[in-house]
């Protein structure tokens, strides 16, 4: 990640590195695969809903009740802002869902990341953008990348992988 604090000056800030030799321990694989099963059935059960207009899921931490969909359109509304704001040429989306971001700034990037603990998320989600391009680590050690997808803006050539 580069942070320019003075115009024209760049500087590196941060990079992520993945360590695919790291293995992950029972109680985290437990956890990551409870997500998986519940967010893999969450979607299965709402892929009639269209790319970007599926709240599903979204429930309130204090008691469980759906938040309401205004306060939820307002969220995502704001957010695509402030990401519009920052004229990103390529996103990295951890945990896409069922599409809201993505729906909204898939075609203003150069190039667009998604990945979700939810292959179910994922295949929807490629299926409603009309690509079926997946890219992952391959690897059994990691939940989050071994569902990723990855896809370009229409008209464009495919991105490297990550």
């Amino acid at each position: 990640m580069l942070r320019e604090d003075r115009p024209d000056e760049q500087r590196l800030v941060a990079y992520v590195v993945l360590d695919d030799t790291a293995p992950m321990d029972s109680g985290s694989a437990e956890i990551v695969a409870g997500w998986r099963d519940l967010y893999d059935a969450l979607y299965a059960n709402s892929s009639t809903a269209g790319i970007g207009e599926n709240f599903v899921g979204w429930n309130s931490s204090y008691d469980g009740k759906p938040i309401p969909l205004e306060h939820m359109q307002e969220w995502c509304s704001e957010t695509v802002r402030r990401i519009q704001e920052l004229a990103a040429r390529r996103i990295l989306e951890i945990g896409g869902g069922s599409g809201l971001l993505l729906s909204r700034l898939l075609t203003i990037c150069e190039a667009y990341w998604c990945t979700d603990v939810s292959a179910q998320a994922i295949e929807i989600l490629r299926r409603q953008v009309g690509h079926d391009e997946p890219v992952g680590s391959g690897s059994d050690n990691d939940a989050f990348l071994d569902t990723a997808a990855r896809w370009r803006a229409r008209g464009t050539e495919p991105a490297p992988a990550l």
